[in-house]
This record gives structure tokens, C-alpha cells and sequence, in this order.
């Protein structure tokens, strides 16, 4: 791709991903990724040809829930923090997140995202902090789901296990790709003194994503066996370390963390 910033990108290589652009496709904008996050700088010029439109409420009227789906001109997806349909990234990890997965590819600008033509759902459950709650994750996965995801990112978690939230993510299974990210304490996923399951990741019907560092958490017995009787267990690795992204007000930085690797997959998965 032309994009000034690719020869950065060596997460792309060591993924293999350009063996895919190659071979296979780019992407073919069918593909709609939720990145549930702290939000996106959706007008970044390297993103904004990529997110993800809701027709219904963009060609309806003004201050009226056209699409039926409880939520008022939600063009753009949904803050679920602010409660509006406005949300922005006021922190700058959900920009980073979503321009590893979907930043538009071959325009000459920036960087190239591992789908270059995709859809990129903002949906906003972190405050700028980078704190959140399970009600609101949980409230972001169910509108994801409702709005036709296809795959969902969540560069998060937690070792607290909310039944809430995982109620809204087996029911989002049964239509989109899950994808979260194993977390940043090096910690094994167990069982076993020392070790602790890091949710959503871990639960077995979500991809979870290991970074190959000595930073990230780990699945000590690999990724298809499992010591709890749930299943629990993380299934990929993918770099998370040094990775060049956007963020807001049309910016890029590097940044390290299984939140880089996550998106990587998600991106992947909607190639």
C-alpha cells in the first residue's frame, strides 16, 4: 500500500496479513467490527471512509428514532457513557484500536488497517479515564449485536467476572466473532497458584489474544487444552508491542499492549 506509514507497520508482516491482501482480499466493506472502547475519532481522515453508517437514521429525521432500535440518530453507533449519539474518542485508546483494524488502506495517508475497506462500529462504554462498568459493556455488546456486528473488539477486561456482561456476549455469539484482548500483567490463565482467568478473554467462546512479550497475560497449557471445567483459555498470539495507530485529531503514535493485538485479529477475522 502507499500509505506513508506502512514500512512501520511491522505488525502487518509478522502477521502475515499482506500474504492475504495478495492473495485473497482487502476487504469488501461487508464486514462491520464494533470496537467497544473510549470511542472513535470517527472524522480522522484515515478512519472516517471506513466507519460504519447507520442509513436509517442518517436519511431519517432529525431527533426521531427511525430505526426503531430505542436509540436517537445513532449515525455513528452510540456513547453509551454520555448518553448521546456522539462517541468520540476522549481518550485516545479506541482510536488506536479501531485504526489497527480498519484504517483505510492504499489512500495515500497514514497507515493501512489489516482490512482497508470495512466498517467500523464506534461504540463508546470507557470514559476518558479508561474506567467503565459492566452495564455499559454490557448495553454496548447488546447494541453491536442488534446493529448487525459482525465482529466485536473489546481491547479490555477484567479478573472480576460480571454475568451480566456475559449473558449480552453469548447471545452477541450467535451472530458475530468475538475478539478480546488477554491483558498486560503476565499473568497464566490457570489453573494454578498465581494465575487468574482475565474475562472477557478467557472465556471460550471468545478469541482471546496473547501478545508473543513477557508483559502479556499467557495460557500456560496452550491454546486448545483447558484445566477448568469451563473451558477456560486464551487461543492466539499476535504483536501488540510497538504498534504505529491513529489517534484523534487526525494524529498517529505507538503504542504496546494486548489492546494493539486484539484489533489485529479482529481485522483479520473480517478479512
Amino acid at each position: 500500500p502507499n500509505d506513508p506509514l506502512y514500512s512501520q507497520q511491522t505488525n502487518i508482516t509478522q502477521a502475515n496479513i499482506d500474504d492475504v491482501w495478495n492473495e485473497y482480499t482487502t476487504g469488501d466493506g461487508s464486514q462491520i467490527v464494533a470496537i467497544l472502547d473510549t470511542g472513535v475519532d470517527y472524522t480522522h481522515p484515515d478512519l472516517e471512509a471506513n466507519i460504519w453508517i447507520n442509513q436509517a437514521e442518517l436519511n431519517g429525521v432529525a431527533g426521531y428514532d427511525d430505526d426503531g432500535n430505542g436509540y436517537v440518530d445513532d449515525i455513528r453507533g452510540w456513547d453509551f457513557i454520555n448518553l448521546d449519539n456522539a462517541p468520540l474518542d476522549d481518550n485516545m485508546h479506541g482510536t488506536h484500536v479501531a485504526g489497527i483494524a480498519g484504517a483505510v488502506g492504499n489512500n495515500g495517508i497514514g497507515i493501512a488497517g489489516a482490512a482497508w475497506n470495512v466498517k467500523l462500529m464506534p461504540i463508546k462504554v470507557f470514559q476518558s479515564s479508561g474506567q467503565g462498568n459492566s452495564t455499559n459493556i454490557a448495553a454496548g455488546v447488546e447494541y453491536a449485536n442488534s446493529n448487525g456486528a459482525t465482529v466485536i473488539n473489546m481491547s479490555f477486561g477484567s479478573y472480576a467476572e460480571s454475568f451480566t456482561m456475559k449473558a449480552a456476549l453469548e447471545n452477541a455469539y450467535s451472530t458475530a466473532v468475538l475478539v478480546a484482548a488477554a491483558g498486560n500483567n503476565g499473568v497464566c490463565i490457570g489453573p494454578g497458584p498465581g494465575c487468574a482467568p482475565f474475562y472477557p478473554a478467557a472465556y471460550s467462546f471468545i478469541v482471546g489474544v496473547e501478545d508473543a512479550a513477557g508483559y502479556s497475560n499467557y495460557d500456560q497449557d496452550g491454546p486448545i487444552f483447558s484445566g477448568y471445567s469451563n473451558l477456560l483459555n486464551y487461543e492466539v498470539k499476535a504483536p501488540g508491542t510497538g504498534i504505529i495507530s491513529t489517534v484523534p485529531n487526525g494524529g498517529y503514535r505507538t503504542l504496546t499492549g494486548t489492546s494493539m493485538s486484539s484489533p489485529l485479529v479482529a481485522g483479520g477475522i473480517a478479512l
